[in-house]
């Protein structure tokens, strides 16, 4: 992206060099033809080809993320595009049903169902039949193996067009233990948010550099656009997102932050004893099954503590069912959070962040984000630390910026590495178009 240069009049005075009417305009037409588009320069000498596209989605949340920017851009190109909603399964459980709210989105002729739309759902059709260019993908793992969605593993959709993988948000927590060296293999490109993803893609997974396409993240562009809207109400809002592990297993290989079993007695007892305060409550997709599964809490145990909160007049639970993700941190005046790829999204956002931290801080040593985001978030060890960080930022009227050692920092810069790209789903579209 180009950044052009304002430079004054004033400042030449009389020593302004001499062109001809001619060169200026010619000058003029070069700018206008870089600054004016937005697909890579290197598409000038490429022949425009609109392509058979498919997505691989679950909700708006699993594999929904973001697409239907790209899918709203990629027609407008003449791409033809088709949106297959199928369930998610993990290891051979249903974790998320498809998600028919999030199918009304896109027009129904280019909709498909291959498993079917509800449960019991029936062996899923392969996609040979729609000649496909490109698939993307937002699971490139093997979770598939062995249950009905057989065919969407990334081994056999290899088989049948590119697979490009849409990685889900920034790699801010990046867990060494998904590293996977063979998946160059499968998956033809890889399109990220950041160049610190981008080098996470090229070290860790063994991705060739030209495979690896910095495109931004639709999400932040959705803040960008939306953050203007008033979003308040009268009381402070605070937003509570936990992570849906609930194990400190694992944090020597970046994965980080509290857990739900740490602190959701205070949170419920906080909110009881604050009426004039809103909570929303927002716990991760995998949340509850993990819960269970793990043994972490029995079904009657969870179910009675979120019985618990849903009896208090002034705590909303929020989920991507009901409510954007977006929605829920713009709405927001102080977002408490773990080890989460949406911080990321908050500090698009301008909001504060007070991090429940698993006692280790190591989180934030895997890449060049992690690293940039420990500067920007009130790092909170116990319940103490959590109101103490609430009542400075309350004090310190706290919108844009972060302490650290006392001074003011900006985060126009950090926003800037997280934020590369000014339309990400036009800029895929565009890719797309020309390779």
């Amino acid at each position: 992206m180009l950044r052009n240069k304002i430079i004054k009049y004033e400042q030449f005075g009389s020593k302004l060099p001499r062109f001809s009417l001619c060169s200026i305009k010619i000058l003029l037409l070069l700018l206008l033809s870089v600054t004016a588009c937005n697909e890579p320069l290197e598409n000038s000498n490429k022949i425009a080809k609109p392509k058979n596209i498919l997505f691989i989605t679950h909700t708006s949340t699993m594999g929904g993320k973001g697409v239907y920017p790209i899918y709203e851009e990629a027609k407008k190109l003449g791409h033809n595009i088709k949106i297959a909603v199928i369930p998610q399964i993990y290891y051979g459980k249903i974790i998320a049903h498809v998600d028919l709210n999030f199918a009304s989105l896109f027009d129904a002729e280019d909709v498909i169902f291959p498993c079917g739309k509800r449960e019991p759902y029936e062996k899923c059709d392969n996609l040979e039949q729609y000649k496909l260019d490109y698939i993307f993908t937002q699971n490139p793992y093997e979770y598939f193996t062995g249950s009905i969605l057989e065919n969407f593993t990334v081994s056999n959709l290899h088989k049948i067009a590119k697979v490009n993988y849409i990685v889900y948000g920034p790699h801010i927590f990046h867990q060494d233990v998904i590293d996977d060296p063979n998946l160059p293999n499968f998956v033809d490109n890889v399109f990220v948010d950041s160049d610190s993803t981008k080098d996470i893609y090229i070290n860790n997974y063994n991705f060739p550099k030209d495979r690896v396409i910095v495109s931004g993240y639709q999400p932040y562009k959705s803040i960008r656009s939306l953050k203007e809207k008033s979003w308040g109400g009268q009381k402070e809002t605070i937003l509570y997102m936990p992570r849906w592990l609930m194990t400190f297993k694992g944090r020597d290989k970046h994965e980080g932050g509290g857990t739900f079993l740490n602190y959701h007695y205070f949170f419920y007892n906080f909110a009881k004893k604050n009426p004039q305060i809103e909570f929303i409550f927002r716990p991760h997709i995998l949340w509850y099954n993990h819960a269970i599964e793990g043994e972490y809490l029995g079904k009657n145990d969870l179910d009675a503590i979120i019985e618990k909160f849903r009896a208090l007049p002034n705590l909303t639970i929020s989920s991507h069912v009901n409510v954007p993700l977006i929605e829920d941190i713009l709405k927001s005046d102080i977002v408490i959070g773990e080890g989460s790829s949406a911080l990321a999204e908050v500090i698009i956002a301008d909001k504060p962040i007070i991090y429940l931290s698993n006692g280790a801080n190591i989180e934030f040593e895997s890449n060049a984000l992690s690293k940039e985001l420990k500067k920007h978030v009130f790092l909170a060890y116990d319940p103490g630390d959590i109101k103490q960080y609430m009542e400075f930022i309350r004090q310190n009227d706290y919108i844009p910026n972060t302490f650290e050692d006392g001074k003011m920092l900006d985060r126009q810069e950090f926003k800037r590495m997280l934020d590369p790209v000014e339309n990400p789903g036009k800029f895929i579209a565009e890719y797309l178009l020309y390779n």
